[in-house]
């Protein structure tokens, strides 16, 4: 997409196949996702470890789980570098807690006693 942006590079191709295949966009030269840190679609579904498939999972989970899906969302914004919130429907709460470092963190047992203290 062109235009007048800040960044005129701002969408590019997905990345179907490691190198290329059936359907591939070519409209444009992937410049940016590249490298060891962008796997395609083709890499990722067979690594069930892979961001794709966290996804996958976690949309399944959502689904089958009225909390998740139905629930309010309400801030809990208490680990640093973690995106975390609470879903809550009917009373019942679920926390959610994605780091979004490389390296693990360490999660307080108490953070579920100050999560019921939420109203």
């Amino acid at each position: 997409m062109k235009g007048h942006k800040p960044d005129e590079e701002i969408r590019e191709p997905f990345k179907w196949y490691k190198t290329t295949g059936q359907g591939q966009t070519k409209w444009e030269l992937i410049k940016h996702n590249v490298g060891e840190y962008s796997p395609s679609v083709e890499e990722q579904d067979q690594d069930p470890n892979s961001l794709l498939n966290f996804y996958r999972d976690f949309i399944k989970f959502r689904l089958n789980d009225d909390v998740m899906k139905y629930g309010d969302i309400v801030p809990f914004d208490t680990i640093p570098l973690a995106a975390s919130f609470i879903r809550d429907y009917k009373g019942e709460k679920r926390l959610i807690i994605v780091n979004i470092r490389e390296e693990n963190i360490l999660i307080d047992k108490d953070l579920v006693v100050k999560m019921d203290l939420i109203k």
